[in-house]
């Protein structure tokens, strides 16, 4: 059953059932076994969390596919992100520049960075990092920016 039972929640997650999709990927990963699986399937559990706003379940998750490899930028970027969104500022300064440090042309880390800062009112140095992620193409960061004037 654990075959069909990955390719449902794959499925339900292509399809934009989140949280089917979570349910899923836990039933296999009760049936396979934690220490059987990949820093990938981690991964995608933790998006489909994400998406349905399971961010305990997501940092769980994408703590594990870290484990598993930490030289993954997208991964630092995903565990960031859920710090962001859950206030968890300094520790998602933290990832965030563990992430920078493996490409620091990304505009991501800066933005995360720049938000996080801004959160905890440092301001300036927010307004730095929000600026280099703009500079390095992210558009959305400009609108932090505006917004923190």
């Amino acid at each position: 059953a654990a075959p069909y039972v990955l390719y449902r929640a794959q499925q339900c997650q292509r399809y934009g059932m989140y949280k089917e999709a979570a349910l899923g990927y836990q039933d296999y990963e009760y049936i396979i076994g934690t220490k059987n699986l990949n820093e990938i399937f981690f991964f995608n559990k933790a998006e489909a969390e994400l998406r349905c706003k399971l961010y305990p379940q997501a940092l769980n998750d994408i703590e594990k596919a870290i484990a598993l490899n930490d030289r993954e930028y997208v991964y630092l970027i995903e565990k960031a992100l859920i710090e962001t969104r859950t206030g968890h500022f300094e520790e998602a300064i933290y990832t965030a520049t563990q992430a920078q440090k493996l490409d620091p042309s990304d505009p991501d880390s800066y933005k995360l960075i720049g938000i996080s800062q801004g959160e905890l009112g440092r301001k300036a140095e927010a307004r730095q990092n929000l600026q280099r992620a703009y500079d390095l193409g992210d558009a959305e960061a400009l609108e932090w920016l505006n917004n923190m004037k």
